[in-house]
Parts: C-alpha cells; structure tokens; sequence
C-alpha cells in the first residue's frame, strides 16, 4: 500500500470529503510541484473514482515520475492520454469506448459527465493541464468566430456550462494550470504555488490558499517540500503548536547527510569542542527555553551534563518540574536532574525551591564588567566545567547561554568581541564539550559570533513557519520541521526535511 502522506495541508482534504461537486485550481510556474500536489490529492482517495486526464505526458511515462504510488492504487486511477489531438480510451467504469477527441469542449464535457453517471460514488477528475486544453478551444474558436468579443462569450460560455455541470453532477474536479486567470471566479478553490528566494542561493517554496467556498483557512501559506517526489507542508507554529513544545518532549530525526555532520556533533562525546551560535527573530524567544528544555531531556537520558544560563523570565521550578515528570515518565532516577543540569542565574538562589543545582553568577547584577571582570568571570565557570566533568564522569557537556543577558553587563562592544575570543582560548581545556550561544538576527555582533563558530544556525519564520539554515559549515538547501501526526505516541516526532 502507498505510504500514507500526513503532510497535505487539512483544507485540501476537506474539499475532497465535500458531499458536493467542487473545483479546485492548482495553478503557478512550471516546475513548482502543480501535478505533485494533484497526484498526492488523487493517491489520498486510493484511487477510487479516480481520474487522470493528462496532457503533458502519456500514461506509461507519468508513473515513472512518481514510483512512490503503489501498483494497486495505479491501477485504481484511470490515466487518459490527451497528449494528442485525439484518443481513443477505455472507460473503467462502462464497457465501452469512450472518443475523446478534442474538435469542442462539448465533447469533453460528455465523456467527463458520462462517466460520472455511471460512477459509484463521487467521481474524482485531475486534468492536467488546463492550459494545453483551453489552447485547443481557442484554436478552434478562433477558427470559428473572425471577432474577439464573439470568441471570447463562447469560451466564457462553455467554461460557465463545464463548471455547472461539476456542481450538478457532485463531481471533484482539479484543474492544474499556469495560466488560468478566467476560471478564478469559476472555481470553488484556487491554491497558488509558487517559490520565493529568502537568500540567493536559496529557496523555499509557497502553497497559498487563496480562495476557498465552504472551507474555512485556518492557515493561508504553507511552506512545502519535494523531496523524494513527494508534496510535503511544514505545520505553521501556532499557539497550540508551541505550548506542545513546552510540554512534551519531542524527538529530532536528521537523515539528510548534508545535516550529519552538523547536527550530531554537538550531541556526540566523541566530537571535540565546539562553539556554535543558533540566531533567531527577536519575536521568537520562547525558541531559546524550547532549546534548553529539549536538549536537557536529551542530555537527562543520555546522563550526560548540560550547564546553561537561562533568560530573564525562565521559569526554573516549571522547568524543574518537566524535567522530573520526565525521568520518571522514563523510569530513569530522578537524581539525575540536580546531578546532571546546572544553572547559572543573577537572581537570588533559593536551593529549598530552586535545587541545589541553581548557582548565582558571582557578579553585582547592577555591576557593569569591563575586561578584568570579564576574565575573572570566564574564569569561575571553566572551573565549574572542569569541577563537573571530573568528579561526576561525564563524557560530554553541553553548555547553553543567552548573549543579550551576558552582553547587557558589559561597558562597550570591544570587551564583546574580545570576550567571545577569550572563551574559546580558556574553555578549551575541556576536550569534549559542545558550547551554544543563542543570540538575535539584529545582533550587532552576530557576525563576529558567525566568524568564530564551529556551526551557525539562523532560525526564521516566512509565511509563520519555522525554516532552519544551517550557514555554517553551508548546506544547499533549507529545512522545515515535519511533524509527526498527533495520538499515536507520548512524544513528539520532528524530522528536518530539506526544502527542495
């Protein structure tokens, strides 16, 4: 059975469910994954009813595009061959011939018509494209008719009849098309796809719902992939999505090989010290306490060490109580969390509620360091490092911090610059340790954090859905998170997909 595709936006499916006849128009450049989408629409129903009138490709070639439909589904779709003035095919639903020869849309309309009333159940018809078929009635009206307005009417005329009879005969029609602007007002639903350039040398790609009769939009963009041939969307965070996060732990799968080598250094014992730099909108700072829960959990079960510096409005008993409803949702010892995790704060540290695994940077939070402040400070914590490492066996650390809190207690950018130079000297007595420094994208030393950083990841948001670049070491191509279908487990399952 072809793999099931839980990565179709929800409003596509629910005009297929529609106990009505209803038109949707797929429409955008070439190339921009049209007929991948429509293929993915007919699949979805298992092929039942399922009809492929195509014009750019004859049937023994079109499923050679698309190997990951199964042999039973193939043989569920009826594929007509129209990449000819005329054909002649087999009706699967009658024993008869069916002439569909394009000398008039008429003809077309019949046939179509035809094999919804013998159908059982609600036919379901992809022709693609729209743009090879209106360019035959234009032709031959053109041949018709010597005046515009008198041609013009005609088509509007037979496109008026074709769209009525679809609502009549509780058809489901797709329309595949490049350039189709006068059935927009046809149509019950128009999806745009097309690719937009965040950078210049990459790309993600846009499915926008732009009308939609019966359906309500809960999103109207959708960022898509065609990886593997297949139409994948990546979710929109919303406010349900991120409170999840929050709350259950998630797993991160990274099969691209381009990711490997980035991604699973850092939580690797054998890999040798890192520094990294993860950088995101300033409207995106619940990511940085996502980051740390996650990683916290990883590092929990794996009992190895995580040290970090948390923002200003971290909640360390919420974060405290998570991290111990996990151990013992793993069945793993809860000593581990104190053990395992620490935390550096410039607040008050109150062991009875906070643990005795919460530590107060030995710094005035009104005091403002200059370079000797600095050093001294750089100084406490690789002895923290190196106190941790040895007395408590672990193998690898990873240590988190958030710029802007460290930044704001310096006196000018300079002491920044050469802070960061500073901490990769005298933190390099610890062999196997993975530091990351969450900072913002409007960061004025961004840049000089990139130049130093063994992996720069900017994380953004087009059209509300979270994209990962990794910048460096550079990959080709974006990544969007695929998520995991809700209920069939406790965790969440994330996969970085590449936006292709």
């Amino acid at each position: 059975m072809t793999d099931e595709n839980p990565y179709i936006p929800g409003e596509l499916l629910q005009m297929l469910e529609l106990p009505y006849g209803y038109s949707i128009l797929l429409k955008g450049d070439g190339g921009v994954g049209k007929s991948t989408l429509a293929l993915e629409l007919l699949v979805k129903s298992k092929g039942k009813n399922a009809t492929y009138l195509s014009t750019r490709v004859a049937p023994a070639q079109l499923f050679e595009h698309f190997p990951w439909v199964d042999k039973d589904v193939k043989e569920n779709i009826a594929v007509f061959d129209a990449t000819q003035a005329g054909v002649t095919v087999t009706n699967p639903l009658q024993d008869e011939q069916l002439a569909l020869k394009f000398a008039g849309m008429p003809e077309l309309l019949r046939s179509i018509v035809d094999m919804a009333d013998h159908a059982k159940g609600n036919l379901l018809v992809c022709i693609d494209s729209w743009d090879a078929i209106q360019l035959m009635f234009e032709h031959l009206q053109a041949e018709k008719y010597a005046d515009r307005p008198q041609m013009t009417e005609s088509l509007n005329f037979m496109y008026n009849v074709f769209m009525s009879m679809v609502r009549q005969k509780n058809i489901k029609l797709i329309l595949v098309a490049e350039n189709a602007s006068q059935m927009d007002y046809l149509v019950d639903a128009i999806v745009d796809l097309r690719r937009e350039f965040v950078s210049k040398e990459k790309m993600v790609r846009i499915a926008e719902i732009k009308k939609s009769r019966g359906i309500r939009i809960n999103n109207t963009s959708y960022v898509f992939s065609l990886e593997e041939g297949r139409f994948k969307t990546f979710m929109p965070w919303d406010v349900e999505l991120v409170q999840s996060f929050k709350h259950t732990p998630f797993n991160l799968h990274f099969d691209e090989k381009n990711l490997k080598s980035v991604l699973n250094g850092i939580f690797t014992s054998e890999a040798p010290l890192q520094f990294g730099t993860v950088s995101t909108s300033p409207i995106a700072s619940w990511l940085f306490d996502l980051w740390i829960e996650n990683i916290a959990r990883t590092q929990l079960y794996r009992n190895q060490m995580m040290t970090f510096a948390p923002p200003n409005k971290f909640d360390i008993p919420g974060f405290k109580a998570k991290m111990l409803e996990f151990l013992k949702g793993m069945k793993l010892d809860t000593a581990r969390y104190e053990k395992n995790i620490k935390i550096f704060t410039m607040g008050a540290v109150n062991t009875r509620d906070l643990g005795s695994n919460v530590f107060r940077v030995p710094i005035n939070s009104e005091q403002e360091l200059d370079d000797a402040g600095v050093a001294a400070l750089i100084d406490n914590f690789t002895g923290f490092f190196k106190s941790w490492a040895k007395d408590c066996g672990f193998k690898h650390q990873i240590n988190l911090g958030i710029f802007q809190s460290f930044e704001s207690k310096v006196k000018d950018a300079s002491i920044v610059k050469k802070a960061i130079v500073n901490t990769l000297h005298r933190f390099s007595v610890l062999e196997h340790a993975t530091f990351i420094i969450f900072t913002y994208l409007d960061d004025p030393c961004t840049y000089d954090l990139q130049r130093v950083s063994s992996f720069y990841i900017e994380m953004t948001f087009p059209h509300g859905t979270p994209i990962v670049n990794v910048v460096s070491p550079q990959t080709p191509s974006f990544y969007g998170l695929l998520i995991s279908p809700p209920g069939k487990t406790d965790k969440m399952d994330f996969q970085l997909w590449p936006i292709v």
